[in-house]
């Protein structure tokens, strides 16, 4: 909270230049975004350096390195940093994609995009506490208690996202209108929101079945399966825009191809 209300008091008085400062236009946003997360960082690790906490950065052994616990951490935090960078390397060329579209498809893109993300983050969130809870429970020794763990996050996750999928179909033309009044952006926008919407509750069970995998200490499965369907998209999403002249229902279309397998091998990966 500290973070984002940093994040939007200084990017508001630099974009424009309010109170006597520079009025910096994009820059300005970009110096918001750095002293929202740079005062967060130092917020949390004061918090952790303070040790209060049931975790403290100064640890039993003091500032001694742990050569073997450190080659643990990147054993398995490896995996899933590629995971997250081959993620953010798709969407990119996937905005390369949908450039070739028009310039009404790309604003329509980021719009269709940003709403979307929030509709995504209470999966987000149930992945998060699946990973904790199948994580903890493993170390205890306890399968039976990470599979509950994982049950009952699915069904909030599919609850959620379910609920999130209808009223993004239901509303996508007034989402659209928020952001846009250009007849063409909001006609992209809502083919992508409409294709977007079924996929959701798809993302619920691909989300916390991930979550689960890494919580368990298996962080590779996760970076296979998902890089390979994300790529997949944009693959899809080129041969229709580049070789058959598609339009955005189709570039978003090739998600909901790829998701609900790689989803429900998910599952069925964690389930074994």
């Amino acid at each position: 909270m500290i973070a984002n209300i940093v994040n939007i008091v200084v990017a508001y008085t630099l974009i424009f230049g309010n109170f006597g400062l520079p009025a910096l236009g994009v820059a300005g946003s970009a110096f918001g975004a750095a002293a929202g997360w740079g005062l967060g960082a130092a917020f949390m690790l004061t918090v952790m350096a303070r040790g209060n906490k049931a975790v403290s950065l100064q640890g039993v052994w003091g500032w001694r390195p742990q050569i073997a616990t450190g080659r643990q951490i990147l054993s398995l935090g490896a995996p899933a940093r590629v995971e997250q960078m081959l993620s953010s390397g798709a969407f990119m060329v996937l905005l390369a994609v949908v450039a070739l579209i028009g310039t009404p498809a790309l604003g329509a893109q980021q719009i269709a995009f940003t709403a979307l993300s929030t509709a995504f983050l209470p999966g987000i969130a149930f992945s998060i506490t699946a990973t904790a809870l199948v994580g903890q429970s493993i170390g205890a020794r306890l399968p039976s208690h990470a599979r509950q763990a994982w049950v009952i996050s699915l069904r909030w996750a599919i609850a959620w996202l379910g609920i999130g999928g209808v009223l993004v179909y239901i509303f996508s033309e007034r989402l659209m209108r928020v952001f846009s009044s250009d007849p063409e952006v909001i006609h992209s926008g809502v083919s992508a929101l409409h294709s977007l919407s079924f996929v959701l509750p798809f993302c619920a069970v691909w989300f916390v079945s991930s979550g689960c995998l890494r919580g368990s200490g298996d962080t590779r499965t996760p970076l296979i399966i998902g890089a390979s369907t994300m790529w997949l998209s944009v693959l899809l999403a080129w041969i229709g825009v580049r070789w058959f002249d598609a339009g955005m229902g189709w570039v978003w279309s090739g998600f909901e191809v790829t998701s609900a397998p790689a989803s429900l091998l998910m599952w069925w990966i964690f389930r074994q």
